[in-house]
């Protein structure tokens, strides 16, 4: 160091405050917009003089427009008290509803830093999940045929369905409890019964399939028996040493073969979607654990429910809906604007319809949403896509039957079934 550099005013403090400005409004998220403000007295009053712009600048380049109504949706259910018996809470899901599922919400021109920190931090979870998503799923047969890039739209297409599961898990799933609870012991949610009215309803078929998706990838992201290494997620948690010896048991006894006993089905167990309903924050946490010690807390054993009626593959396979008889491919367009419950959201890209319509023209109503024999559509999360890139795959050359592949799943229990 040179003598008299001590002396030295710091470089930045010479740039005018327009250009500080411009240097905190371009950083990558709200949280990053904190600690920069924080981070020193320059920065600090830089940052009070512009607060609310710079917060709003941020926040949007952080979160698209085009998912900030879902977020806001996600971020306002976070403070809901679904399970409270009182006439305020009902009527707080029913405003809710109001304002954010029965219309799309239209978003403020300005934040506050508190409103947009909280948003941001949800975000993190949402963003980290949907690359994932799209990580795992073009890697999968059909779509790793083609080597395009996955698109803004396709991205915030995957973001728009993780806040949509993160809203209804806010909305439905049971209170964690202290100690073991038996299924008899479950209490069923006050608005359980309704939420198909109060939820399903309001989005379009496709976009509950699309929810579908995101629970499918979040169960096999926990789930022991799909790959090696989904199986070390939870190997070592003590909550789930019955999943793994169960299927030991399963696929070695004698007796337990010859009573054809399932041992593949934790996938669809009710503990595995236990965990799934707590929300991305949490899976995020139990996904990122990497000793036992960090998996043992993140699954924070002791308030672990048994069973929850609210979870999410059940409330799915239970929106069959009054069968009419009437397929889906004998719909006109002007009838399938009646008959089937639109977007709120106006995709321009026909993708998503598209390929729900080509997985579900020879069906009726009832057979719209989560059926199991999609279950493989929904690995490769068919429904969220753009037009291009189905063509692409060539999916619509043929029957949705004609993409299927040998699921390891089913394969393991044909082997179960010879053994």
């Amino acid at each position: 160091m040179n003598q008299g550099d001590e002396s030295r005013p710091c470089p930045i403090k010479r740039l005018p405050v327009e250009l500080l400005q411009m240097i905190l409004g371009a950083l990558p998220d709200v949280s990053s917009l904190c600690m920069a403000a924080s981070s020193c007295s320059l920065f600090y009053h830089v940052f009070l003089q512009a607060e609310t712009p710079l917060t709003t600048r941020v926040l949007l380049g952080q979160v698209d427009v085009d998912v900030l109504p879902e977020a806001m949706m996600a971020g306002e259910s976070a403070l809901l008290r679904p399970h409270e018996s009182g006439r305020e809470s009902y009527q707080a899901i029913l405003d809710f509803v109001a304002r954010n599922l029965q219309r799309r919400p239209t978003p403020p021109k300005s934040w506050s830093l508190r409103k947009a920190l909280h948003l941001s931090r949800l975000h993190f979870y949402v963003d980290a999940f949907a690359r994932k998503f799209v990580a795992t799923t073009l890697a999968i047969h059909p779509l790793n045929r083609t080597t395009r890039p996955v698109t803004p739209r396709e991205m915030r297409r995957v973001e728009r369905a993780l806040y949509r599961f993160e809203t209804y898990c806010n909305l439905f799933r049971q209170p964690p409890t202290k100690g073991p609870i038996r299924y008899q012991d479950s209490i069923p949610s006050r608005i359980y019964d309704e939420r198909v009215p109060l939820f399903f309803a309001h989005f379009a078929p496709y976009e509950n399939e699309q929810l579908g998706c995101i629970l499918d990838f979040l169960l096999r992201a926990i789930s022991p028996g799909n790959s090696q290494a989904q199986r070390m997620v939870i190997h070592s948690l003590r909550a789930y040493e019955w999943v793994l010896a169960f299927a030991d048991v399963g696929e070695h006894d004698v007796d337990w073969g010859a009573r054809k006993v399932d041992y593949t089905n934790c996938f669809d167990s009710p503990e595995m979607q236990s965990v799934v309903s707590r929300g991305l924050a949490k899976l995020y946490e139990i996904t990122g654990a990497e000793t036992y010690a960090e998996r043992y807390q993140a699954l924070d054993v002791d308030t672990l429910p048994y069973y929850s009626c609210e979870l999410l593959c059940e409330s799915l396979e239970s929106l069959d809906e009054d069968w009419d008889g009437i397929l889906l491919e004998e719909l006109t367009p002007e009838t399938e604007k009646t008959h089937v419950k639109q977007s709120l959201f106006n995709d321009p890209d026909s993708g998503p319809l598209d390929a729900w319509r080509w997985a579900h023209s020879q069906e009726s109503r009832e057979r719209w949403v989560y059926q199991k024999d999609r279950r493989e559509l929904r690995q490769w999360g068919y429904v969220m896509w753009d037009r291009a890139r189905l063509e692409t795959a060539d999916i619509f050359q043929g029957s949705w039957t004609d993409v299927l592949v040998i699921d390891p799943v089913l394969e393991a229990h044909a082997y179960m079934q010879n053994s």
